[in-house]
């Protein structure tokens, strides 16, 4: 299994972003408390199994940080399992 880009759309406090994760060598996630370090891992699990981490079932950004355009919640992963592209 390879992991090629992650797409965030209101989860948690990611509005909207996009990760590529098909680059070579290591890769460091670092910032400030509260700025969605564990929630970028967090979507990627909620992807995949369709539970989040910390417990409950309420991964949407909280209402009062929601920007005007925001449509709901949601993660695509993009990978490939086998040779053979998944999203």
């Amino acid at each position: 299994m390879k992991f090629l880009k992650i797409q965030i759309e209101g989860f948690r406090t990611w509005h909207k972003v996009e990760f590529d994760l098909n680059r070579p060598g290591l890769t460091q996630i670092a910032g400030k408390n509260g700025c969605g370090k564990s929630s970028l891992i967090e979507a990627l699990v909620w992807c995949l199994y369709g539970k989040p981490l910390r417990g409950g079932n309420n991964v949407a950004t909280k209402k009062s940080q929601r920007p005007i355009n925001w449509c709901g919640t949601s993660v695509t992963l993009h990978m490939v399992v086998n040779g053979k592209p998944l999203v």
